[in-house]
């Protein structure tokens, strides 16, 4: 596949205070999996340095087709389960397409 097919998510939340350890729990699990998907090329979890609350999913996925693939998948069910009770704010969510890489 060609580069230029690649997707790529950002997404951002705050979490309520006090349920860091619950939806670290969720994410790392959902990262895990997500890892062995055949389309699924980079799935990383950051948390911003000022704002321990915030944190960012960076996904890579080999073309559209794997995106939403990814989406339906049975285990992104026990993360929405928990980001529904945990999530203060969404910060964005930005689907974008590699032009360059250094």
């Amino acid at each position: 596949m060609a580069d230029e097919e690649k997707v790529v998510v950002h997404a951002s939340l705050r979490i309520k205070q006090g349920f860091g350890e619950e939806f670290l729990r969720a994410a790392y699990y959902v990262a895990e999996e997500s890892k062995k998907e055949p389309g699924c090329i980079r799935y990383d979890i950051l948390i911003d340095i000022r704002d321990p609350l915030a944190f960012h999913f960076i996904e890579e996925y080999a073309n559209a087709d794997a995106f939403e693939s990814h989406r339906k998948q049975h285990y992104m069910d026990g993360l929405r389960s928990v980001r529904e009770r945990v999530v203060e704010k969404y910060l964005g969510v930005t689907t974008l397409k590699e032009i360059a890489k250094r």
